[in-house]
């Protein structure tokens, strides 16, 4: 095990707080509950990865109610075919972390994305393809 600076080092009981972070996710050394007399405070990061995938069609017509009530029309939202059911595929990933910077009070973050390939029940009325969507959202908090 290394250390920086180079004159500091890490010896067995400062690596079983070390352990002890990462397993239990709790701080662990200087000045915690666990090993305080030791030099060295460790402090867990701790990350999660999501991904998912859905496909998608509605069980019935696509109408878009409000042009059904005010035209009297059957169409979709986009003035397309409301018989056309393929939704399409959405992709969703996340990533997110955890960080205890005292022993009650942890900052998380995280970085969350969608991407919509929209299916033939958001074609307008000429049968053009809608074009794809997607999203990113960045999450920034403080749990005490």
């Amino acid at each position: 095990m290394a250390a920086w600076p180079p004159d500091l080092t890490i010896d067995d009981t400062d690596m079983t707080a070390a352990r002890w972070a990462f397993d239990k996710k709790e701080m662990a050394g200087h000045l915690t509950g666990t090993l305080p007399q030791i030099d060295w405070q460790f402090r867990p990061i701790v990350t999660s990865l999501r991904v998912a995938g859905v496909l998608a069609w509605t069980s019935s017509d696509n109408v878009d109610p409000y042009r059904q009530r005010a035209e009297s029309r059957s169409v979709n939202y986009r003035g397309g075919d409301p018989t056309r059911r393929d939704l399409g595929l959405e992709l969703d990933a996340a990533i997110r972390g955890h960080w205890l910077l005292t022993d009650w009070l942890t900052f998380q973050a995280g970085l969350e994305g969608g991407l919509l390939f929209p299916g033939h029940a958001f074609d307008d009325d000429h049968g053009t393809a809608m074009g794809d969507v997607g999203l990113a959202r960045i999450r920034l908090g403080l749990v005490f």
